[in-house]
C-alpha cells in the first residue's frame, strides 16, 4: 500500500478538480486504489468518481465531501468522519465503515453489499433500499434503529398479518430501545 504525503495528495486532488470542472478534458481523475490515507484530512474535497478502492482511509475526515459516484470497493473507512457527505451511487461494497460517522450522508444508490456498518452513527442519513444494500453487517442499534422506521411505516398499513405483528409485545419491547424514542415517541 503506498503511502502518500500531503503535498502528493493535494496535487492529485487539484488535477482531479480540473478534471471534473472540465468535464473530464483537463487534469487527471483522481486514482488512490491501493493507497494509505489513514488520517488525511479530505473534508469539503470533491472526490466524485474517484477511485479509492482498497484504500485505507482509517481515521480521515471526509465530512462534507462529495464521493458521489466513487469506487470505494474493500476500503477501509473504519472510525472515520463522513459527516454531510454524498455518496450518492458510490460502490461501498465490502469496506469496512466500523464506528463512521455517516450522519446526515447520503447514501441512496450505493452499493453497501457486504460492509460492515457496526457502530456506525446513520442519524438523518439517506439510505436507499435496494438489492445493494443487503447483506450489511450492522449491529443491534442500528437494527433497531431500522425497526423502528419501518414499524412506524407499518402503522398506517390496513394489513391483518401487519396489525398483528405491531401488536406483538417482544417486537414493541425491542423496538422501543430506539435510542431516539424520546425524541421521537413510543411505538404502542
Amino acid at each position: 500500500m503506498t503511502k502518500l504525503t500531503d503535498l502528493e495528495i493535494k496535487k492529485r486532488l487539484f488535477a482531479h478538480k480540473v478534471y471534473i470542472l472540465s468535464n473530464g478534458k483537463h487534469g487527471i481523475k483522481l486514482n488512490m486504489e491501493k493507497c494509505d490515507l489513514s488520517g488525511s484530512d479530505l473534508s469539503d474535497s470533491n472526490l466524485s468518481y474517484s477511485n479509492l478502492s482498497y484504500s485505507n482511509l482509517r481515521d480521515s475526515d471526509l465530512s462534507y465531501s462529495y464521493l458521489s459516484g466513487s469506487n470505494l470497493r474493500d476500503s477501509d473507512l473504519s472510525y472515520s468522519y463522513l459527516s454531510g457527505s454524498d455518496l450518492r451511487g458510490s460502490d461501498l461494497s465490502y469496506s469496512n465503515l466500523r464506528g463512521s460517522n455517516l450522519s446526515y450522508s447520503n447514501l441512496s444508490g450505493s452499493n453497501l453489499s457486504g460492509s460492515n456498518l457496526s457502530g456506525s452513527n446513520l442519524d438523518y442519513s439517506c439510505w436507499g433500499l435496494s438489492c445493494k444494500t443487503l447483506n450489511v453487517k450492522i449491529d443491534k442499534k442500528i437494527a433497531v434503529q431500522l425497526l423502528y422506521h419501518t414499524m412506524r411505516a407499518m402503522q398506517s398499513v390496513d394489513d391483518k398479518e401487519c396489525k398483528e405483528f405491531l401488536r406483538n409485545k417482544s417486537n414493541m419491547k425491542l423496538v422501543n430501545q430506539f435510542h431516539r424514542v424520546e425524541e421521537c415517541g413510543e411505538i404502542t
